[in-house]
C-alpha cells in the first residue's frame, strides 16, 4: 500500500482424515466389541493480515484466520471379537 503499511489476504485449503476406535463395555449396539469410525473431509477457509512499520526496526502485525468447517460422514463399524491370546487361554477368573 505504502512504505509503512502492508496488507495481504489468502485462501486456505485443508484436508483432514479421522480414524477413531471406541472400546466399550457390553452394550446393546456393539455387544462389547470395538467400534471403528473413519472419515475424511475437505474444508475451505481464508486469512488476512496487516503489517505496520511506524518507524524503522519496529513492526506490528495482526493476522486473522477464519475457522475451517470439517464434516466427517461415516457409520461406526463393529469389529469381530478378538481371539484370546495364547497366554489368556485356560485362565479363569473366580467369581
Amino acid at each position: 500500500m505504502n512504505d509503512w503499511l502492508l496488507d495481504r489476504a489468502g485462501l486456505m485449503l485443508q484436508y483432514a482424515y479421522l480414524k477413531n476406535t471406541l472400546r466399550s463395555h457390553n452394550t446393546v449396539f456393539s455387544g462389547g466389541r470395538p467400534m471403528e469410525y473413519k472419515g475424511d473431509s475437505f474444508g475451505v477457509g481464508g486469512g488476512a493480515g496487516i503489517l505496520v512499520e511506524p518507524r524503522k526496526g519496529t513492526r506490528l502485525g495482526l493476522t486473522y484466520m477464519s475457522p475451517v468447517q470439517q464434516e466427517f460422514k461415516d457409520t461406526p463399524g463393529i469389529f469381530q471379537r478378538r481371539q484370546p491370546r495364547q497366554s489368556d487361554a485356560g485362565r479363569r477368573t473366580a467369581r
